[in-house]
């Protein structure tokens, strides 16, 4: 292969693919990466399983016993769940019932002006329809933290007709039973009686705060645009194009990472950087399944130890 940087997503024919990379070492030692993204269609994601085959492989999923955090979770409640059921369970989450005063004074006062005129703009807007107005306020529950990020993924995957990736792949019962898959992410722990104490909103808080309120309410404002857009297939570009230019553009992405939350990016990518540095990546070959922001940090580590990139497999996420 030549030099030329590779395009963990790419774009032909009117098609988005995930680009799978196997990469060799001088001992012919083999890793697949392979870039998931959070949306596409159905077959997408059994495509990619079927990528994976019987090799060993490192999976992306955040572990944590959730309902530590919440009074009374519905019964059956899963990612397919109606609207009306997340906003059930987000309104009864300890954290934000003990700190809402505090909460309220930060929205009113604290914010950033450009983060105010995006909390007004989205307010204002969020009336077009029945879902949005849902959507709003299952993000005010949580104060337009990060914990509605799949709600957000879901619902625009819903405006393109497409299936979010936790709806495709069964993470709870299906994967973590296949032998040759392997959990490599984060597994967080939450203690009840911590969550009941309320917290100081320092400046140091406001601010990692505001970073996860941009994100939350950035994807809003994407979803209320493809509200707008009547033709399904427009929506799919739209999005198809925004996503290859944060892949493509090295530059924007860098300055996008660094204003992300810790824990979405920096913490987890330590996780997979350790594992690749301690013994437990022995082997002849493994593949690394891991959403596409990830994985230049992981092919930067994978170079530094002697890793070229042999071959590209792509698999189609959508087309419009």
């Amino acid at each position: 292969m030549t030099s030329t940087p590779i395009q963990f997503i790419k774009i032909q024919n009117q098609t988005v693919y995930s680009n799978c990379v196997e990469y060799r070492n001088d001992a012919e030692k083999i890793i697949h990466l392979i870039p998931v993204l959070h949306v596409g269609e159905e077959r997408y994601y059994r495509d990619l399983i079927q990528y994976v085959g019987n090799k060993r492989c490192l999976y992306e999923y955040v572990k944590g016993d959730y309902a530590k955090m919440i009074e009374n979770v519905p019964k059956g409640f899963s990612i397919n769940s109606d609207y009306e059921d997340f906003l059930q369970v987000f309104n009864q989450i300890v954290f934000y019932k003990v700190n809402k005063t505090s909460f309220e004074k930060m929205l009113e006062k604290d914010l950033p002006d450009d983060l105010k005129h995006l909390l007004t703009l989205t307010k204002e807007y969020s009336t077009l329809s029945e879902k949005s107005r849902i959507i709003f306020k299952i993000l005010n529950e949580t104060n337009f933290s990060l914990d509605t990020l799949t709600v957000l993924q879901r619902y625009m995957s819903e405006l393109m007709e497409l299936i979010h990736q936790t709806q495709a792949i069964d993470y709870i019962v299906e994967i973590p039973n296949l032998p040759n898959w392997e959990h490599l992410d984060l597994e967080i722990q939450f203690d009840l009686e911590q969550l009941k104490k309320p917290i100081e909103f320092t400046p140091e808080f406001i601010q990692s705060w505001s970073q996860q309120m941009r994100i939350t309410l950035s994807l809003y404002s994407v979803c209320l645009q493809f509200e707008e857009e009547p033709d399904i297939n427009s929506r799919r570009k739209e999005f198809a194009e925004q996503s290859l230019s944060f892949f493509t553009n090295k530059t924007e992405t860098d300055e996008i990472l660094t204003q992300l939350p810790e824990i979405l990016v920096g913490v987890r990518d330590k996780v997979i950087k350790d594992f690749l540095m301690s013994s437990q990546s022995e082997g002849n070959e493994f593949a690394i399944f891991y959403g596409a922001a990830h994985l230049y940090t992981i092919e930067s580590i994978l170079k530094s130890q002697g890793f070229q990139a042999k071959k590209e497999t792509p698999i189609k996420v959508f087309g419009f």
